[in-house]
């Protein structure tokens, strides 16, 4: 039997780009834009059947009919899922979807139907200036009505006219954040990812390969393949192999490669090759709820608690364990 990691690949995970793009000409997005629904309402103006395409997705539905064991073929992802991190988007829709590929979802009057609400500069921003700040329901910094948050707007001209292909950076922004931190959910996508070494990614090594994310999840009409997760329902294939590129018998050039190419028929790559994760970030192990107190409760040094470059106590969230090279846990395929 084919033995497997459960822990998913940072190289085939749900990224997309590489630390450098390079923008098109819009030197047309003049502007002024009052909304960011206006500019995409001016990218549609050319690019006709971007948000059709976009909303076909699981970036935008986050659901998607799957087979659940016990239960058959359900609709089922993000948006309806429970968990043991954030426990659900509905109980915190606003921050949850700021990481969502639209506009204002902050509750269930989302008009999903809307194709001004399609984000297009979360993905195709250049100049690393775009935010999408917390618990502003995926409105960016300036449109959120929060004056906190719009305290400093992004400049929807500058960046609208600097659209081009996604980078690393633009994947990293939400994927590596799951679970409202660096690393914190995904264990294996952290902020390190935007320019690792070859120790810590070979192939998106920035002095090396250099691979942009779609390098693997090759992109056709918006869809993007790959699934590390129940809840991370894909538009397109499910998985992505080593052997899309490396074929059946990946070793070579050394005189024990047969035997190696042998166990690579049973064994997945990840169990020799990814033998530890979280190796540049902490990743958070568990989350203890039953220890979050009211204000008054809890002494002003005593609110939050840091270690090691993470928060391990909130007042209002609880206590939280993290490790940094972890050993995957394993399991048959089956």
């Amino acid at each position: 039997m084919k033995k497997i990691s459960i822990i998913s690949v940072a190289a085939l995970g749900a990224l997309i780009g590489s630390t450098s793009g390079f923008a098109n000409d819009h030197a047309e997005m003049e502007g002024p834009f009052e909304t960011p629904m206006e500019v995409t309402s001016m990218c549609l103006e050319c690019h006709e059947d971007a948000a059709k395409e976009v909303m076909a997705t699981t970036h935008w539905t986050w659901e998607k009919m799957q087979s659940v064991p016990g239960k058959g073929n359900v609709v089922h992802g993000k948006k309806n899922a429970i968990n043991n991190f954030c426990v659900s988007v509905g109980s915190n829709e606003a921050r949850c979807t700021s990481c969502h590929v639209g506009y204002g979802w902050k509750d269930d009057s989302f008009d999903f139907e809307d194709e001004s609400r399609v984000d297009c500069l979360v993905c195709h921003d250049t100049t690393g200036t775009y935010k999408k700040p917390g618990a502003g329901a995926g409105m960016p910094a300036g449109f959120t009505g929060n004056k906190k948050m719009d305290a400093k707007p992004v400049d929807l001209v500058k960046i609208a006219q600097s659209a081009g292909m996604p980078t690393r950076d633009n994947c990293i922004n939400c994927h590596a954040f799951g679970g409202g931190g660096n690393n914190v959910k995904p264990g294996d996508m952290s902020n390190s990812m935007r320019n690792p070494t070859k120790e810590l990614d070979v192939h998106m090594d920035a002095k090396g390969l250099n691979f942009t994310c779609q390098q693997c999840h090759k992109t056709d009409s918006h869809y993007i393949p790959g699934q590390s997760l129940l809840v991370s329902a894909t538009a397109g294939a499910t998985t992505l192999d080593c052997t899309d590129c490396h074929g059946d018998s990946p070793h070579r050039y050394f005189p024990t490669a047969s035997k190696y190419n042998a166990h690579s028929k049973r064994i997945a790559c990840q169990t020799c090759h990814i033998a530890h994760y979280a190796k540049a970030d902490g990743t958070e192990m568990s989350w203890d709820w039953s220890k979050a107190e009211t204000d008054k409760a809890v002494a002003k040094d005593k609110k939050e608690i840091k270690e090691h470059g993470h928060k391990v106590y909130i007042y209002k969230k609880g206590l939280f364990t993290y490790e940094d090279n972890v050993v995957p846990t394993y399991a048959w395929f089956n």
